[in-house]
């Protein structure tokens, strides 16, 4: 799998083995669960850091190992990043110390199949799990927090824009309760 990893303007495409990145579950998760107890990330400690946070820790261990020459912690950092978030295709590593400020861009998602997709409105509980998918939790930002909603139509995800965490909140109710209508067929 590919993974762009772009510091301080300057883009690297990692080539990271399919077998690396299924293979090392074992690594993986002891990682997780060295994170399960919080975390420092940059000034503030985070007491229970969600995947895309784990995600920024993972980034700035590779950006340690970039540092470092280190190429089988560069390898299997970006491995633990495309297991725990298979939808990432770049990373903005934040260079200045502030893990938060790392972007994980997430534009495509393997697992989803677009021709089994149903033609016409869903059930209820069918279209509130797609919902719950297509819309992802918020997550915190630097300072900030933002969510991304799944476009069916370019097979991305579109993040929102930074803002505070109850509007970031409020904005994430409304886009899924707009996407659980449309999936319904209640909103066309």
């Amino acid at each position: 799998m590919k993974l762009r990893v772009t510091i301080n303007d300057n883009s690297r495409d990692l080539e990271v083995p399919d077998e690396t990145v299924s293979g090392a579950s074992d690594l993986f998760d002891k990682m997780d669960r060295d994170m399960d107890g919080g975390w420092q990330m940059g000034p503030e400690w985070i007491e229970s850091p969600d995947r895309i946070q784990r995600c920024q820790i993972a980034a700035d261990k590779l950006l340690a190992a970039i540092g470092s020459g280190n190429a089988n912690m560069i390898e299997m950092m970006a491995a633990y990043i495309l297991n725990r978030a298979p939808e990432t295709s770049e990373l903005i590593i934040n260079a200045d110390g502030e893990m938060l400020n790392t972007e994980i861009v997430q534009e495509r998602e393997p697992s989803r199949d677009t021709s089994a997709a149903p033609k016409g409105p869903m059930s209820r509980m069918d279209a509130l799990e797609q919902a719950n998918r297509d819309v992802g939790k918020v997550y915190k930002v630097g300072h900030a927090y933002r969510f991304a909603v799944f476009d069916e139509r370019s097979g991305e995800w579109i993040e929102s824009p930074l803002m505070d965490q109850q509007q970031a909140e409020a904005l994430r109710t409304q886009a899924f309760q707009s996407r659980y209508r449309y999936l319904t067929g209640e909103q066309s």
